[in-house]
């Protein structure tokens, strides 16, 4: 790192020294070759401690490494938290759904696949109904409702309570 402070430090002197300069210098007729002059010293700064192989960048290449590694950690929880709010929004809409038909049923659990295109399919839907006997309507009405032949399985309230 303290190559890098040194190219810094560099950068920050030719700045003072070419802000200087031009408010010495008489006129605008060589500020195009004093630029360039003043350039060329910041490039060969600049990269001499990477051409006499002082530049470390192995830091610089832990940082990014960790760094790459916290944002594949947090993706995979915000994918995590994206896809426990699906479910749980299709599960309170299939429930709100099943209310409205005079379906009791006091637990739902959706569960989803998220593809890598972004894509969500319905793996499964169990439901804890009051009543088992309306089985063969709800599992109708939640495929009526969802369009999709999804697998739908119909428990009696205490099965699921544990």
């Amino acid at each position: 790192m303290s190559s890098f402070r040194l190219v810094i430090l560099t950068a920050g002197f030719i700045s003072v020294v070419m802000s200087m300069f031009e408010a010495v210098y008489p006129s605008e007729k060589h500020s195009n070759q004093i630029k360039l002059i003043f350039s060329l010293i910041f490039i060969l700064c600049a990269i001499s401690p990477i051409v006499k192989g002082d530049a470390d960048f192995s830091e610089i290449a832990d940082v990014i490494k960790d760094t790459s590694q916290s944002l594949e950690l947090s993706d995979e929880k915000t994918m995590e938290c994206f896809k426990n709010s699906v479910e749980r929004n299709i599960s309170s809409r299939i429930k709100q759904y099943l209310c409205e038909n005079e379906i009791v049923c006091s637990e739902i659990k959706t569960s989803i696949n998220i593809s890598g295109s972004g894509s969500i399919s319905i793996n499964e839907i169990k439901i804890a109904a009051d009543n088992t006997a309306q089985e063969g309507e709800i599992i109708a009405l939640v495929k009526e409702y969802t369009g999709e032949d999804i697998p739908v399985k119909v428990k009696e309230r205490t099965e699921y309570d544990g």
